[in-house]
């Protein structure tokens, strides 16, 4: 009688766990980028590439150089997609951040920020 108990339990734990991780993979995230996270570059990009793991709607794209915000053309998308391309305004040398949110398929809101330098 307690083993079937025991089995019980394990067996519905189990299936939590597995639902709980199916959800955490279901969310977007970006998949690449140009310039990439982290990357060190010796000319400024004229354009910022975005690409995710599958169709979403950028809501959001705030891009600063020193704690400066630099103008750029992005208008928040009506439609998923699966990469996006964002013009960067004039700029100079320093620390990039690109803070950016999206909604996935899944209805989901996620934030990021895609960092880079340029010398």
């Amino acid at each position: 009688m307690q083993f079937m108990r025991m089995t019980g339990q394990a067996l519905s734990i189990g299936l939590i766990l597995s639902v709980l991780s199916v959800q955490a993979l279901g969310h977007s995230a970006l998949k690449g980028s140009f310039p990439a996270k982290g990357s060190e570059l010796n000319v400024r990009p004229d354009t910022i590439s975005l690409e995710f793991n599958g169709p979403v709607r950028l809501v959001k794209f705030e891009l600063t150089v020193g704690g400066n915000k630099i103008s750029t053309d992005f208008l928040a998308a009506a439609e998923p997609l699966g990469s996006y391309e964002i013009s960067v305004g004039e700029s100079s040398i320093g620390q990039f951040e690109a803070d950016f949110s999206i909604i996935g398929a899944d209805g989901h809101l996620v934030r990021d920020t895609l960092s880079f330098s340029v010398k």
